[in-house]
């Protein structure tokens, strides 16, 4: 949990508490099914476009109306039936729904939408993806109608496995339902307070992901939550500080990365700089450090855990372009870029949770890839929890050693520095995939311990070409047992 100026920001769900069985792996962390096969959206292309369906609310309700709050524990009693319909409600959202008057429309939320989109479509260009605004939900989503549309459950997205629920009857063609992508505007931060705590309003921007099925070996649809309440048109007066319009349209080309299967990256975290918290856990105002190697801007990832102040998350990394084009690969992957394939070991046995990164040689840090080891593999197991033993935690393939393997994509004709960071804390929803805590560097300072390993490098010369280990040892990477390495 993060800060921008003073509000503490989340920005959204990791995938690695999405999924069942499945677990992660990262770019900007992938979702992989047991067979070590990305999850994805299928038909997920030109002529048949992921469409998306917005609300009929407001952005952002004008200050003098959402500032009529109740305490959590008065929520409790706003709305029944939380198993996926809506039920009855107190007057007070209510009243406070006749009161309001939009501070920032509805149209000015699904053009900001279709402006997020737009940004993945015509930036990762070497992904095959399109999009389409679909048909409104035709409601006004509020706090007490907001599970018959989404997940009741928005930090799990864990519909309850009934195939006749009406959120998902539709995709599954259990009934004539249409399958929807629904985008809400939580205008108030009512929504983002019921389902996280009172003391989350002002410190969760949003929420997004997609919804997998057993036995489903793609996502049925996505879901997204964007929270309105301190947007710099009428902040409520518990924002301790408020975010523009651009900062907002970070948020929903980070929150629509999700939706499309992307996870969390922390690429180039030596870029920001916090104020508050602890160098242990990246808590307080992150900010675009001021040195001439790290504070680029550009630097910070749009599916960095945090809005960072200083820099522009709305434009693409190359992490974030080549993060999709993994899931929704165009030809030019293939062609234009080399496939890097190695391992991390700690002594001899294989290592996870380890953040490789390659960085071109020649340019400055905007040019950078990073992956994590042990993500990527078949049988993975579920999610990865702080160990003794990273080399078997969760991973039952039946060589322990593949357990630490890594698939990377780089642009051909460079030669790229390898680094080998350990992870920094950040907790919950803003972790990176399923590594909640690092399992061998649970101490590294998020400041000072990003632990460079220098002296590994790799010509990718040709596009279309394969390198792995055995055909360059330099992708074979040994750390020691505790830092540095």
């Amino acid at each position: 949990m993060l800060k921008i100026s003073r509000i503490k920001i989340w920005l959204f769900c990791s995938l690695g508490l999405l999924f069942l069985s499945s677990v992660t792996q990262a770019y900007t962390d992938i979702a992989v099914q047991a067979s070590g096969a990305p999850l994805k959206f299928q038909n997920f292309s030109s002529s048949s476009p992921l469409s998306w369906n917005p609300e009929t609310g407001a952005v952002q309700d004008t200050s003098s109306t959402h500032n009529f709050h109740q305490s959590f524990s008065e929520y409790q009693s706003f709305c029944s039936g939380s198993s996926g319909g809506s039920g009855s409600c107190s007057l007070d959202p209510l009243i406070r729904d006749a009161m309001a008057s939009s501070a920032a429309s509805n149209q000015e939320g699904i053009d900001l939408i279709n402006s997020a989109f737009s940004i993945w479509k015509t930036q990762a260009t070497d992904a095959s993806v399109s999009y389409a605004q679909g048909s409104s939900l035709g409601a006004d989503v509020g706090v007490c109608n907001y599970p018959d549309y989404i997940d009741s459950a928005i930090s799990q997205f864990a519909i309850n496995g009934n195939s006749n629920d009406a959120r998902v009857c539709g995709c599954l063609g259990t009934c004539s339902k249409a399958c929807t992508n629904p985008v809400v505007f939580d205008a108030n931060g009512d929504i983002i307070a019921l389902e996280n705590g009172e003391g989350n309003r002002y410190a969760i921007l949003g929420s997004a992901g997609p919804i997998i099925w057993p036995g489903v070996d793609h996502f049925l649809k996505f879901e997204a939550i964007i929270n309105g309440v301190c947007l710099d048109n009428s902040p409520d007066s518990g924002c301790s500080s408020s975010y523009t319009n651009d900062q907002l349209l970070s948020v929903m080309v980070h929150e629509l990365g999700h939706a499309q299967g992307l996870g969390h990256t922390q690429v180039n975290a030596k870029s920001i700089g916090y104020t508050g918290g602890t160098a242990t856990d990246p808590a307080g105002s992150a900010y675009l450090v001021s040195t001439a190697t790290w504070g680029v801007a550009g630097a910070v990832p749009t599916m960095y855990p945090a809005l960072v102040s200083g820099d522009t998350q709305s434009s693409l990394t190359m992490d974030d372009k080549i993060g999709l084009a993994h899931l929704y690969p165009a030809s030019s992957l293939s062609s234009g870029y080399c496939t890097l394939q190695g391992s991390v070991f700690q002594s001899t046995a294989a290592l996870r949770c380890v953040e490789v990164v390659f960085r071109d040689s020649s340019s400055t840090v905007l040019n950078s890839v990073g992956v994590l080891s042990g993500m990527e593999v078949a049988n993975n197991g579920g999610s990865f929890t702080s160990t003794a033993n990273p080399a078997t935690n969760t991973c039952s393939e039946s060589n322990t050693l593949n357990c630490g393997k890594y698939t990377a994509y780089v642009p051909a004709g460079k030669t790229y520095n390898i680094e080998v960071n350990a992870l920094p804390n950040f907790a919950a929803g803003s972790t990176i995939g399923p590594c909640s805590t690092n399992p061998s560097f649970t101490s590294v300072n998020q400041t000072t311990g990003w632990l460079i390993k220098t002296n590994n490098s790799v010509v990718c010369a040709t596009g279309g070409t394969t390198i792995t280990s055995s055909t360059d040892a330099d992708l074979s990477i040994t750390v020691n047992a505790s830092p540095p390495y």
